[in-house]
């Protein structure tokens, strides 16, 4: 089950992270804000368990896990993502959304499964011969196998329906991938591919949902960047590209590297700097400064 974006953030607001493990973990305070105690994903000693009450995060520098309440309960109660859900909305005596806010919950559950469908085709066609001008270009920038499949990057080859009839083949409408922000009307009333003969670059929420796309000229025309405009599932001014990618070495080293485009992003993580991410478009907006905030108060810009 799909759950919309505004029941979750509630959710996770009614569930203070420290109230939520202070259920399974004795915590007590090490130092600075954070709050520590023994893992209880693993066998230790020496408390390497971490909470973080002001980013709503836990950590282990033990054994590498954490993530938010939602993620902690599925972990240590063995749940599922609804299963979670559902245990800490009755623990917050939140009702689960009603049966009359379902038609808009599938809408966007149906969106978010193009997405993911649409990023494996443009990867797939990456690595195929039709994909030979990208694979060129990936290797004039140096960017490695393993960025490749860490950024989940594509192409979009040079035609005009390749990805609408692919897509058309798994079963969606014209009308879900014009939604999704996928194709565009014709003239002629039919609906043609939004990108074309560019580079892709999966745009992920921070669960790591396929929520748009961000596609880059290998040519040297104008735009350099074409962004996936807003849709009922993505809002350009506020997303960040990379933040799903960069969550656990923001986690590791308390800090986040804002660049400037994606390239840039994924070229610093390839040189150890995973803890970079880049806003989409030419301005860095207040919405940005919030989602970055909530991650790490320690934010270096780095801008061209």
């Amino acid at each position: 089950m799909a759950f919309p974006e505004r029941f979750l953030d509630e959710l996770t607001e009614r569930n203070d992270i420290v109230d939520v493990v202070s259920q399974y973990v004795r915590l007590t305070k090490k130092s600075g804000a954070n709050l520590f105690g023994l893992c209880p994903f693993h066998s230790e000693k020496t408390p390497s368990f971490s909470v973080a009450p002001d980013k709503q995060i836990y950590h282990c520098f033990g054994c590498g896990k954490g993530g938010g309440v939602i993620n902690f309960i599925m972990e240590i109660e063995n749940l599922s993502f609804p299963d979670a859900v559902a245990f800490l909305a009755r623990r917050a005596n939140m009702p689960l959304p009603e049966e009359a806010q379902s038609e808009d919950t599938s809408r966007r559950a149906r969106l978010l499964e193009l997405n993911r469908d649409a990023a494996r085709f443009f990867h797939d066609m990456l690595k195929s011969p039709q994909g030979a001008p990208a694979q060129d270009y990936v290797r004039r920038r140096a960017i490695s196998p393993a960025m490749v499949t860490r950024f989940g990057l594509g192409f979009a080859p040079d035609s005009w329906e390749s990805l609408a009839n692919a897509m058309r083949r798994k079963g969606y409408s014209d009308q879900e991938m014009f939604e999704a922000g996928l194709v565009k009307h014709g003239k002629s009333g039919g609906v043609y591919d939004a990108f074309r003969n560019r580079l892709m670059f999966p745009i992920r929420n921070i669960r790591g949902q396929v929520i748009a796309f961000s596609a880059r000229t290998m040519i040297g025309e104008e735009p350099k960047y074409i962004n996936t405009g807003d849709t009922p599932i993505f809002t350009k001014g506020s997303e960040v590209f990379g933040l799903y990618e960069a969550r656990k070495s923001i986690q590791d080293k308390k800090r986040v590297i804002v660049v400037e485009g994606q390239m840039d992003v994924i070229q610093l993580s390839q040189a150890g700097f995973g803890e970079a991410c880049a806003p989409l478009g030419t301005a860095i907006r207040a919405e940005h400064i919030e989602r970055l905030l909530k991650m790490t108060d320690h934010v270096i810009f780095s801008f061209d």
